[in-house]
This record gives structure tokens, C-alpha cells and sequence, in this order.
């Protein structure tokens, strides 16, 4: 959702840029990324940034601005740093904004844009922005403060149909075909494809992660010319020529493979996109003929079965976890003496629906099994590890700990999660508990000492010698 405080802000700093014209104020390597750019106003908002080859001072270029749900602005620029090369496109990654409450986003956001705008020749009517999963909200919110486009991967956007319709920018979606979010960006794709807007989905095989190099390409190849048919840039009957007859080739090749579902999608999508600006009735006519056959009719039904069965699932892991995590509320209906037998069927449950899935995802082949644990497995690890991060903050060190013992049934000798396991343990005083998961996250490679050093939670420990072992380990 738009928030409008910052797209005035954006408003005022983009003129205010305007009135003083393009500043150059650092001779920044082309064709080589950056990891590390301290904002002129803000040195502590970094970004990561990419000057093509071809950057001039002289004359305005499109940006790509990225958010990564970890503020590891260096993944997602590095990512596109290929078709930003080809294409001319500038592209900064913020390394501030992350999950997490929104105000320090919406400075990320700020600093990153005032930024750029000062140092480099922007396109006023050109920029775009790019997030993933977390990443996807600022990525949406700055989008809708006059983007030309938008690429959205992994990241859940529900949103009425009056909001949408107000939508101005070319939306590209992207999700793995076992990630968890798969169902809301496709979705929301097709909400704006009923709208008439532009927007196009792309899945590829994977879990929840940012895209391969070859669909952040294609994502940059299609803004680009979706750029031509709205006349943000100019026409280039040569690149249309040529990204038409690829992607016809590619359409039937699929077709031909036997590849029917994909074929369906690529020959509908040729349609949408070429739309204005070549005959579309070929497109047209394969994508109708296709619709018609029985697998793509069918691969359809599947792909809402496992939707349905993923939401079937999570539910039940949930409500295993909220047993484990307050067994009090599910003894209500119990008796007291049960708790131990209550509690110990949960437990055994979850870890049992844990271990099956954590099989699945294993095997190497995307059929529905696979599909379904994994998005399953790994939406509910993420949202359990934020909910666990949650109750800490909140000092509900009990519930926290019985959460985060669950996280690290699914990803064990995370450095990360035995800390904040310490942590709760230590909200408990249990001095023993705290301690084997201090010494197990260091093993498993914890490398802040000033976090250890001075954490609130481990001020009881303070003289214990294995806990100034671990300092003297971490080179305090």
C-alpha cells in the first residue's frame, strides 16, 4: 500500500534535484559493482550500485532500486547486473532496508532515492524497483510513487481491487514453484491482468529465494519494452523484431517438447505483451487451442490442489506449534493431569509432519509431494523464526524457546537461531541451557562478540568461565 508521507518526501526531494541539475560528485568504476555506497547525507544508509559501461553524466538513465528482505543490497544488484549492462540501466541495492518495523524502511528508501538523485543522471519518467519476499513491500511502496515498473519475487501483496486499479506501472511477478508465496504473486498477477494492466508471472524451480539470473534478465528485457508501448522510451523496431521472434521460438519449442502448460503460458504472454505492436492472432489462436486440452486443464486443477493442500497443512503445523508453545491453552479442555501426555503427542507430531516433509523436499523432483512440503516446511520456518524473534522482544521467553527448538528441527546448527535460543533460555535463568547454546552457535559459526558481550538477557553469566571462554574464543 502507498504510503502517501513518502511519496511526498520523494516528490520534493526529486525537485528539489531538478532545480540543481545533474551533481556528479564522485567519479564511481563503470561496469563494476560497488558494494559499499555511504549516502552523502546519511554516511550509515549504504547501498550496493551498478554503473553500466555506458553511464554518462551527460544524459539520464533508468534505475533499478532493490530491496532484499536481509539488506544484502549486493544480491539482488549483482542479479541483474547483466541486463543493466546491456540495457543501460543504473541499479542500487539497498543495504539497510530488511524485514522488520517500517519506519527504518521508509529511511532506507529515502536515503537510497535522495541519494542516487544526487550523485547520478536519472530518468525522471524511468525508474523501477525490484524486491523480494520482505523486500517486496518497500519495492511496491516506492513503485507506487510513479515507477515505470515493478519486479515483485516471492513476496505476498494482497490488496483490494480498488487499490489495484489506481496501479499506473508495469508489475513483473516471480516465484519458485515450491515457494511458499507462489500463490499470492500469482494471484495478484492475475487481479492486474483482469484490470488491463501490464503484468506478466514467471516460476522457476526452487523454494523462497530471489529469481535465476535468466528471469531477472528476462524481467528487465520485458520493462523494456513495455517502456516502448507506454512512450517512456523511444520505439526500436529491431529490439521488438528480434524479442518477438525469441520468444515465438521459444513458445514452440515448449509445444513441441510436449511441455503443454508451458507452452500455454508463453504463447498467452507473447499475446499480452506484443499487443499494439505486432498481429497478435497467431498468439492468440495457440493460447485458445491450448487452453483447450486436457493438460493443461489439467496441470490447472493441480496447481489449485496444491495451493489448497499447502493452506490445509500450514494450518496444522500451527496449531501443533501453538500446543508446544502454550500448552496451557490447549489443556482447557483437557484436565490437568493430561498435560504431559497433551504435550508429548504434539511434540511427537510436529517433529514426525517434520521429518516426512523435510524428506520430500529432498528428492529431486518437482511433483506435488515436493512442492507442497516445501512450501509448507519453509513458510513455516520463516514465520516461525519471526514469531519467535517476536516473543523475545516481548520477553515471553518460555513460548520463544518451545518455537525456536521447532525452527531448529528444521535447520539445525544455525548459528543464528542457538543464539536467540540462548537468549530465551537465559530470559529463564536456566544457566545450563543457556550456556550448551552459546558454545553450540559459536560452533556452528557465531561471529558477534559485541552481541555476546553485551546482550541484556546473558547479564547473569557475566563471571562465568565458560561464558568468558566463548568471549575470549569470539576475540571479544
Amino acid at each position: 500500500m502507498l504510503r502517501e508521507p513518502l511519496k511526498a518526501s520523494l516528490l520534493v526531494i526529486f525537485f528539489l534535484t531538478l532545480a540543481d541539475g545533474y551533481a556528479q560528485t564522485d567519479d564511481f568504476p563503470r561496469g563494476t559493482l560497488v558494494e559499499n555506497v555511504a549516502c552523502l547525507k546519511q554516511p550509515n544508509q549504504t547501498y550496493a550500485l551498478y554503473l553500466p559501461s555506458t553511464y554518462s553524466a551527460q544524459s539520464p538513465h533508468p534505475i533499478l532500486y532493490c530491496f532484499d528482505p536481509g539488506a544484502r543490497g549486493r544480491v539482488p544488484v549483482e542479479l541483474f547486473r547483466e541486463p543493466a549492462e546491456k540495457l543501460g540501466y543504473i541499479v542500487a541495492g539497498s543495504n539497510n532496508s530488511r524485514n522488520g518495523p517500517w519506519g527504518p524502511i521508509q529511511e532506507a528508501i529515502q536515503a537510497i532515492w535522495e541519494d542516487t538523485h544526487t550523485r547520478f543522471a536519472l530518468d525522471p519518467r524511468r525508474f523501477y524497483t525490484a524486491g523480494m519476499s520482505g523486500g517486496g513491500g518497500p519495492a511496491w511502496t516506492l513503485a507506487s510513487s510513479g515507477a515505470a515498473g515493478t519486479v515483485i519475487c516471492a513476496s505476498v501483496l494482497e490488496m483490494k481491487e480498488e487499490l489495484l486499479r489506481n496501479v499506473s506501472f508495469a508489475f513483473f511477478g516471480i516465484a519458485g514453484l515450491a515457494d511458499f508465496n507462489y500463490p499470492y504473486v500469482d494471484r495478484h498477477t492475475e487481479s492486474l491482468l483482469k484490470l488491463g494492466k501490464p503484468a506478466r508471472f514467471e516460476t522457476f524451480e526452487g523454494g523462497h529465494a530471489w529469481p535465476p539470473a535468466v528471469l531477472a534478465s528476462e524481467a528487465l528485457v520485458w520493462l523494456e519494452l513495455q517502456a516502448m508501448k507506454s512512450g517512456l522510451r523511444s520505439h526500436d523496431n529491431a529490439f521488438v523484431g528480434a524479442e518477438y521472434q525469441r520468444r515465438k521460438r521459444q513458445a514452440e519449442s515448449l509445444e513441441a517438447e510436449g511441455k503443454l502448460w508451458e507452452a500455454w503460458t508463453a504463447w498467452r504472454h507473447l499475446g499480452l505483451d506484443f499487443a499494439g505492436l505486432r498481429d497478435m492472432a497467431e498468439c492468440e489462436a495457440k493460447s485458445s487451442a491450448l487452453d483447450r486440452e486436457k493438460k493443461v486443464r489439467d496441470r490447472r486443477k493441480e496447481l489449485a490442489e496444491i495451493a489448497q493442500l499447502q493452506q490445509v497443512r500450514e494450518r496444522q503445523l500451527l496449531q501443533a506449534r501453538a500446543m508446544l508453545e502454550r500448552p496451557q491453552a490447549g489443556l482447557l479442555a483437557q484436565g490437568e493431569d493430561r498435560q504431559e501426555d497433551f504435550t508429548g503427542g504434539a511434540e511427537t507430531e510436529l517433529r514426525r509432519s517434520i521429518s516426512l516433509m523435510k524428506k520430500q523436499v529432498a528428492r529431486p523432483v518437482y511433483d506435488r509431494e515436493r512442492i507442497v512440503s516445501q512450501r509448507v516446511l519453509e513458510g513455516f520456518y520463516i514465520g516461525s523464526y519471526y514469531y519467535a524473534r517476536d516473543l523475545l522482544d516481548h520477553k515471553e521467553y518460555g513460548p520463544a524457546a518451545a518455537v525456536l527448538e521447532i525452527c531448529l528441527d528444521i535447520r539445525p546448527k544455525t548459528a543464528g537461531l542457538l543464539f536467540d535460543l540462548a537468549l530465551a533460555h537465559a530470559g529463564r535463568k536456566d544457566k545450563k541451557k543457556t550456556l550448551s547454546s552459546l558454545e553450540k552457535a559459536v560452533e556452528a559459526g557465531f561471529k558477534d562478540p559485541e552481541r555476546l558481550r553485551t546482550a541484556p538477557e546473558l547479564e547473569f553469566l557475566r563471571q562465568e568461565d565458560r561464558y568468558q571462554k566463548l568471549l575470549s574464543q569470539l576475540g571479544r
